[in-house]
């Protein structure tokens, strides 16, 4: 994946990748971390969401139910 992503010169090196379930509908999301230490640049990458109700229904379950952070308010 590096090598048709980023640019040779750059060295980035993906640290990681994961694949979960994203919703209750059991579509898959998945996440890259790629570090550089050449630009000393770490970017997280998400991904995996196909049509704009996956997006809605993944924001809902998101924001619902609140939970009690800290005691700073849902």
């Amino acid at each position: 994946m590096s090598e048709r992503t980023f640019p040779h010169h750059d060295a980035f090196v993906v640290l990681t990748t994961a694949k979960e379930d994203c919703d209750e509908l059991g579509n898959k999301c998945e996440s890259y971390i790629a570090v550089s230490i050449v630009k000393k640049e770490l970017i997280f990458v998400f991904r995996g969401s196909k049509t704009k109700g996956q997006i809605l229904l993944q924001g809902y379950q998101y924001l619902n139910p609140f939970e009690n952070f800290f005691n700073m308010g849902d």
